[in-house]
């Protein structure tokens, strides 16, 4: 897969994750948290607006030339994808609703990008800095 089509589709994925949990939180949750709980609230909201930080610099890299930098980017988002996709599964098995299985889905399908991206991308970028 094109790394910069891989970056511009996590980017939007995760725009819109994190501007659903930053406008509508409780409703992203969907029922796994009670509403009241403005603590755990607010925290989820902190984490949706990582998420569009980490969207933007997705975003911003999509162009981007072969780097140490990028290929940061690269292991960065893997490890990130595989735990989310990890916890999504662990979410569902304790009663997190069926529309769960969509984030499972979109999760390990950016794992499995960004992992093959990335033996691509590391050598490549290791071959640029050798020559």
């Amino acid at each position: 897969m094109n790394l910069g089509l891989l970056f511009t589709i996590s980017s939007i994925y995760l725009a819109l994750s994190g501007l659903g949990i930053l406008i509508a939180p409780v409703t992203m949750l969907a029922g796994a948290l009670d509403p009241t709980a403005l603590v755990a609230i607010d925290a989820f909201r902190g984490f949706g607006g990582a998420l569009l930080g980490i969207a933007i610099i997705l975003w911003m890299a999509r162009n981007s030339e072969a780097s140490k930098a990028r290929d940061g980017i690269v292991l960065g988002n893997t490890v990130g994808f595989a735990f989310a996709t990890v916890f999504s599964v662990l979410s569902r098995l304790h009663g997190y609703p069926m529309f769960g299985w969509v984030f499972i889905v979109l999760n390990l399908v950016l794992t499995i990008g960004f992992f093959m991206a990335s033996k691509a991308s590391m050598s490549a970028s290791a071959a640029s800095r050798a020559g």
